[in-house]
């Protein structure tokens, strides 16, 4: 059974359905980290403090898209709102949209920088 829905009860409910995800938000000295996992090495987004670009992974907005048969640039608009949301209404300098494997190449690069872990 399919369901109209409109674009405003749309976003509601997709951050209904991201609140309910709980991930695990995470500050480091350089990054805003929110991941799905206390352990995770890929994040869901990343946040430098410094340039303000927020780096997000291509999987969760390809993940809703289909879970939702939306579309694609539906979900980027309100993931960004919603990460902005999460970090206080925080404006980006860029978006930038990262495959997977692409996502723990900046955990690991900052891992490295400090020696330890992201806590």
């Amino acid at each position: 059974m399919k369901f109209i829905i409109n674009e405003s009860k749309l976003q509601k409910v997709i951050n209904t359905y991201l609140e309910m995800q709980n991930f695990v938000f995470k500050e480091t000295e350089g990054n805003y980290y929110i991941l799905e996992s206390e352990d995770d090495e890929h994040f869901m987004a990343c946040v430098n403090k410094k340039n303000n670009i927020c780096y997000m992974n291509k999987d969760l907005v390809e993940t809703l898209s289909s879970f939702f048969s939306s579309d694609y640039d539906v979900f980027k608009d309100t993931l960004i709102s919603y990460i902005k949301n999460l970090l206080g209404g925080k404006s980006f300098s860029r978006v930038v949209f990262l495959e997977k494997d692409e996502t723990s190449i900046i955990i690991s690069y900052e891992k490295q920088l400090k020696g330890r872990n992201l806590n």
